[in-house]
């Protein structure tokens, strides 16, 4: 994976750091750690979905579907739209509201193509509540072999 272009995960030393060890997993410790991330991502965000599950095992198995990406995006634009109207009117359950589209953002960023998908699932699940030194814990709990 490449790491030489700067990515919304790379602004501080401690990120680039993840990114670095990021970059050096094969693809199928991509999909063992997006997957893991993300179930911990949802678990923060107190959000479960039917379709959020299967998604979860198309990530793992690396078997995904454009249908179910799109059905994904449309659940992430209807939960920023209630967390934007939450925080429009100052209302004390915006930061929960964002968690979970946070959360969902990142299992939409898992499904998708590309070196920069994983950079922008950590990304998410980081913005979905989890801390960056949790995200190296569970990598560093994985048994992940590197590329």
């Amino acid at each position: 994976m490449d790491t030489g272009d700067a990515h919304r995960l790379e602004t501080t030393p401690e990120e680039r750091h993840l990114a670095h060890r990021l970059g050096a997993l094969s693809n199928d410790a991509r999909r063992e750690f997006s997957a893991a991330v993300c179930a911990a991502a949802l678990r923060r965000a107190e959000f479960a979905d039917a379709a959020l599950t299967s998604a979860l095992a198309d990530i793992r198995s690396g078997v995904g579907s454009e249908s179910r990406r799109l059905a994904l995006a449309a659940i992430v634009n209807d939960l920023d739209e209630a967390a934007w109207d939450l925080a429009d009117r100052d209302d004390q359950r915006y930061p929960a509201a964002f968690q979970r589209a946070r959360a969902v953002s990142a299992v939409y960023e898992a499904l998708g193509a590309g070196d920069n998908a994983l950079f922008e699932t950590v990304y998410e699940a980081h913005h979905a509540g989890l801390g960056l030194a949790e995200i190296a814990e569970l990598l560093d709990s994985l048994t992940l072999p590197p590329k």
